[in-house]
């Protein structure tokens, strides 16, 4: 479904009171805007206009929407997501059955309904890999369990439906199978949830309100070859659902909803479950789990479009001209000097013609600047990877359970794993079941694939050959005395030349680990390892 983002909640519906989300989902809306934007790419950046590259002072509008024209992303952030989405769902996420005690036929009835789990045509794995990166981008996500709305009652005990012919019919596990009912999975991304609240009953945390807004296309009632954007609200609370509905209409401030359907809970409880790997601020809110990376990636964009605006004075610089009059045309605005290849200025004895260069300096300065950048995204990137001590953990972490030795990788991803969990708990629910079957998600990153990482980064003029050197001496793949320098030296005298032993360190690297003649292959420019 579209996501709105917090500038269309705020703008759109501030007449409507159920439409306007808590100050903590405004500030989570607001705080993941950079993440979602550079997941938009370059396209979403120039989008964002001034939001991330400034206008100079005095600069016009043209030579502005110019320069962010001109202005292309090198998107870290989005291709760090995707090797880490990459690294967990390299393996098929996996039903077992060890803890729950379900027989082989209700084993059978999950694994044919995680087939397609959203009644869109996604298996477990392809939808979890959305959640996931969705879950990293804004720092929390969430997942509605719910089922088709069907019309019952109860009569004796027995629970009744309504049927195409207008019999009612028992309710049976093998009625839903003939009718095609099943739980399916409603991903809501933080970004569409206005309200989320909790509270203590008898020793767990209960949701007691979860409310999130979604835009669909609909025909419009004018025209038959038009469709109008139509906002739709949907709030829960124990024991009743609502939904309101409002058309947009263009250019119109205010929005009023009208209540468009209602009724009672099927459940106990609503079925709702929270994916966070963000440092949590509020019950249902948290800082974006990469936030970090996201501001190293902005101020490279940034960084970019400066260097990109320094080269083209380098390319056309500005030129003075003495020795030569200005001429006033007919209309009394000055007429242009003809100048160029292939044209001759008569210039007055003394005159001369002149650049007002770009210091060199200053062009090196800047390329040293993006390079700069470009090695603390890719650290950044790796550090994700790599075992935690204690004294890195968060509070939270540290209460839910031991993690000292995991990455922070493989702690979202135990953390994934319990949403993914809760989320079947609550599709056992659906199916008058206790409980849902365990689930397992890849946790096993190998140093070695790691290290295959570093060499893409590196092939990509993300990593230099010395911080490749560093990270291979942290690895443990490279031993701890390993030094770039004496490396650069010792090939220089084997290849004859400094500037060829340089070239070629990171191929005589992965020659000497025996990287890419058996022990890792890898996939070309898709950034994911193949094992």
């Amino acid at each position: 479904m579209p996501q709105l983002n917090a500038r269309d909640i705020s703008g759109a519906i501030n007449d409507a009171s159920i439409g306007t989300p808590t100050s903590v989902f405004l500030l989570q809306h607001e705080d993941a805007r950079p993440c979602i934007d550079l997941m938009g790419g370059t396209e979403a950046m120039r989008r964002a206009g001034e939001r991330y590259i400034f206008r100079k002072e005095a600069e016009p509008e043209k030579a502005y929407t110019q320069r962010i024209a001109r202005t292309v992303l090198r998107n870290a952030f989005a291709q760090t997501l995707g090797y880490y989405r990459g690294q967990v769902f390299s393996r098929e996420v996996a039903l077992d059955n060890k803890s729950s005690g379900f027989s082989e036929k209700d084993m059978a009835r999950f694994k044919a309904w995680a087939e397609d789990v959203d009644q869109r045509g996604h298996n477990l794995t392809s939808w979890s890999g959305s959640v996931f990166t969705s879950g990293l981008v804004s720092g929390v996500t969430f997942c509605l369990v719910d089922y088709p709305h069907i019309e019952t009652v109860t009569e004796n005990g027995m629970t009744l439906y309504r049927a195409a012919d207008g019999t009612m019919r028992p309710k049976t596990a093998a009625a839903d199978v003939q009718e095609g009912w099943q739980p399916y999975l409603v991903h809501i991304p933080a970004e569409q949830v206005l309200d989320c609240r909790a509270e203590w009953r008898n020793g767990k945390r209960v949701i007691t309100h979860f409310r999130y807004i979604e835009m669909r296309q609909e025909q419009s009632e004018a025209s038959s070859w038009e469709l109008e954007d139509v906002q739709y609200i949907h709030a829960y609370w124990p024991g009743r659902w609502e939904v309101w509905k409002s058309s947009v209409t263009p250019g119109k401030a205010g929005v009023n909803f009208q209540q468009a359907a209602k009724g009672r809970m099927t459940l106990d409880e609503i079925p709702v479950a929270v994916f966070m790997p963000g440092e949590p601020r509020s019950d249902f809110t948290a800082r974006p789990a990469l936030m970090d990376l996201a501001h190293l990636n902005v101020r490279h964009w940034q960084a970019t479009s400066e260097q990109y605006d320094l080269l083209a004075y380098v390319r056309l610089p500005v030129w003075t001209v003495t020795g030569v009059d200005m001429r006033i045309g007919g209309d009394g605005k000055p007429e242009p000097l003809s100048f160029g290849p292939g044209n001759v200025i008569y210039l007055q004895q003394g005159g001369g013609v002149q650049s007002a260069g770009v210091d060199s300096a200053s062009v090196e300065a800047g390329r040293q600047d993006l390079r700069d950048l470009e090695d603390a995204m890719a650290t950044y990137g790796l550090q994700i990877m790599q075992t935690q001590s204690a004294a890195r953990l968060t509070a939270t972490q540290v209460q839910r359970e031991t993690r000292e030795g995991n990455s922070q990788l493989r702690n979202w991803a135990l953390d994934f794993q319990d949403f993914l969990e809760n989320c079947l708990r609550l599709v056992g629910k659906w199916w008058n079941m206790a409980d849902g079957p365990s689930v397992k998600v890849n946790d096993d990153f190998a140093n070695s694939a790691n290290f295959d990482y570093l060499i893409q980064l590196h092939d990509k003029n993300l990593l230099s050959k010395e911080t490749l050197a560093a990270f291979a001496v942290r690895l443990g793949i490279l031993p701890d005395d390993f030094t770039y320098a004496d490396e650069v030296a010792r090939l220089a005298q084997d290849a004859g030349t400094a500037a060829n032993a340089g070239q070629s360190f990171s191929q005589s690297l992965v020659q000497r680990l025996g990287i890419g003649g058996g022990g890792i292959s890898r996939s070309g420019n898709s950034g994911i390892v193949a094992r």
